[in-house]
């Protein structure tokens, strides 16, 4: 077995190691590989702005509305799930649909 000065010095390397290790991935977390998918590919971010860290819906939304060049960094999940009220209305069937309920001969079609 290791004397105890040994095994203290083996422990506490470890454990500097493994912080540094938490360390180096939380930044690369937060850097950018590769270009944006979808309708992002021409979006360039907010230069040398300062990034913002929204840690509630209300700051998020804060960030998404305003009309400044931003940097906005996520880094957990946001659930906007009745958030933002609720308003029930007639939806729009295509006329397809409606045709096929208008025969009354049991096929209702599926609405989207």
């Amino acid at each position: 077995m290791l004397p105890d000065t040994r095994r203290v010095t083996v422990l506490l390397s470890l454990v500097c190691a493994l912080a540094l290790a938490q360390t180096c991935f939380t930044c690369g977390a937060s850097v950018v590989n590769g270009t944006p998918p979808g309708f992002a590919v021409g979006t360039t971010g907010g230069g040398n702005t300062k990034p913002v860290y929204p840690t509630t819906i209300k700051e998020l939304a804060a960030a998404l509305s305003g009309n400044e060049p931003s940097v906005i960094v996520l880094k957990q999940e946001f659930r906007f799930v009745n958030t933002e009220g609720s308003k029930t209305e007639k939806g729009c069937r295509p006329k397809n649909k409606l045709d096929c309920i208008a025969k009354k001969n049991g096929f209702m079609g599926q609405d989207a």
